[in-house]
């Protein structure tokens, strides 16, 4: 998925997240949203990603993360 991040008052930066329990920060099997430079994306820092595209099926495994589905 391509998303959009910005703090308040910045300009901003486009990222490629991928959702996956092939991370070392994955535990028992919960899917992790990782950047394209291998980054885990916390709960607190998906707040200031809007989602630029995304596939159907990544937004269900949004949801069941109980993270937001925010488009820009």
């Amino acid at each position: 998925m391509k998303t959009q991040f910005a703090l308040p008052n910045e300009e901003p930066t486009g990222c490629d997240i991928e959702i996956t329990t092939e991370h070392s920060a994955s535990s028992h099997g919960r899917p992790v949203l990782v950047t394209e430079n291998g980054d885990v994306i916390d709960p607190m820092s998906w707040a200031h990603h809007r989602i630029v595209y995304a596939a159907p099926e990544e937004i269900e495994q949004l949801k069941a993360l109980g993270l937001h589905t925010h488009h820009v």
